[in-house]
């Protein structure tokens, strides 16, 4: 059986507050509230241009929350959101498809 698939479309900043206002891990919450643990997760960096340590704290955070059942997968990721994620040595904990 295949595992089951979501995408989030990440917004253009990824920081602790999304531009509405609301906490991204809340926004993250709310988009996964109903999927089983066992998904795999595209996270889709396409808008992004801007990720700050609080935006690297919430990938780590949504890696921990979604346990070791979940695959997480970023794609469409710029190259200057590529060098903070590799200066982070993201590479070891996420997947990454160009």
């Amino acid at each position: 059986m295949m595992r089951k698939r979501i995408t989030i479309e990440i917004p253009s900043k990824l920081r602790y507050c999304i531009e509405d206002g609301e906490k991204t891990s809340t926004m993250f919450k709310r988009v996964l509230k109903d999927v089983d643990k066992d998904i795999i997760v595209i996270l889709d960096f396409r808008k992004t241009t801007y990720i700050d340590s609080s935006g690297l704290g919430i990938l780590l955070w949504l890696r921990n929350w979604l346990g070791d059942e979940s695959k997480i997968v970023l794609v469409n990721i710029s190259n200057y959101v590529w060098k903070i994620l590799r200066m982070a040595n993201f590479q070891m904990l996420f997947n990454f498809d160009f």
